[in-house]
C-alpha cells in the first residue's frame, strides 16, 4: 500500500457519512457459534471510533459554545491511543513544513483486512438467517 493524499473519507462533506459508515459495516459487530453475544474485530472497533470521533469534531466545531466530549468520544480517544501504542509502527516520517506526510519505506505491506471484511458478510448473513441478528 502506497500512502497517498485522498479526496474520500473526510472529515464532513456529502459522501463522509456514507464513507465511514462502509468502513466497518453492521457496525462490525460479529456472532461467534450460536451465542447472542456480540463481538468486534479490533480494527472495526478502531474505524468506529475514528468514526465517533470525525462526528465529535463537526459537532463541537458546530456548537456556538465550547462544550464537553461525549463519553463515547472520551472512550474512543482513549483506546485508539492505547492501540496506536501497542501496535505502533516505528517509520520514519517527514513532515515539517509540508501539507503532507513522506513516509519512509515509500510503500508497506500491510495485512489483507478483505478477508475480515468476507468473513464479516458471512457472519452476518449467517446470524440473519439463524435469527440471531435482525437485518
Amino acid at each position: 500500500m502506497d500512502f497517498e493524499e485522498t479526496a474520500r473519507y473526510q472529515i464532513q462533506g456529502p459522501d463522509a457519512d456514507k464513507e465511514w459508515a462502509a468502513l466497518y459495516p453492521y457496525g462490525g459487530i460479529i456472532h461467534l457459534g450460536s451465542s447472542p453475544t456480540p463481538y468486534t474485530p479490533s480494527m472495526f472497533h478502531q474505524l468506529g471510533c475514528l468514526d465517533i470521533v470525525r462526528k465529535e469534531i463537526i459537532h463541537v466545531q458546530g456548537s456556538p459554545v465550547k462544550i464537553k466530549p461525549s463519553q463515547l468520544a472520551d472512550h474512543c480517544s482513549n483506546y485508539l491511543r492505547q492501540m496506536m501504542l501497542c501496535r505502533s509502527d516505528i517509520a520514519l516520517e517527514y513532515c515539517v513544513g509540508k501539507p503532507h506526510v513522506d513516509v519512509f519505506p515509500e510503500t508497506y505491506t500491510c495485512q489483507d483486512w478483505r478477508r475480515l471484511y468476507e468473513e464479516l458478510e458471512k457472519n452476518h448473513r449467517e446470524s440473519v438467517e439463524s435469527g440471531l441478528f435482525s437485518p
